[in-house]
């Protein structure tokens, strides 16, 4: 059975589409690898406390993570973190879960091997 042209541009837009969320959800992981560094945070630090990383500055930077962060949020590798500091100063932000933290080592090491 042949397809038919529009099913073939279909096929290719979802295809497309697959890959700019890979490429979004990458930018996201190198980027909280870099914060980790930056910070010289480790492995076992971003276990004991994940809100050393601000998903949304990372995501303001890089627009095209958001919906990757949203995402996150929906599978339990990232929440939302609402509340007042100490100093009286909101707090609304998303941060890793420890579920999060290990997916993002995960990535990051299986990127590694490719």
């Amino acid at each position: 059975m042949k397809k038919t042209a529009s099913e073939i541009i279909r096929s290719l837009e979802m295809r497309v589409a697959k890959l700019e969320k890979r490429s979004s959800e990458m930018l996201l992981l190198v980027n909280i690898k870099q914060r980790m560094d930056d910070q010289r945070l480790s492995y076992q630090d971003m276990m004991d406390d994940s809100a050393f990383i601000n998903l949304d500055d990372i995501g303001f930077q890089h627009s095209s993570t958001q919906s990757v962060i949203q995402d996150w949020i929906r599978k339990g590798y990232a929440e939302n973190i609402e509340g007042e500091q100490e100093y009286g100063i909101d707090v609304d932000m998303n941060i890793l879960t420890r579920k999060g933290v290990k997916y993002v080592m995960g990535a990051l090491r299986n990127h590694k091997k490719s």
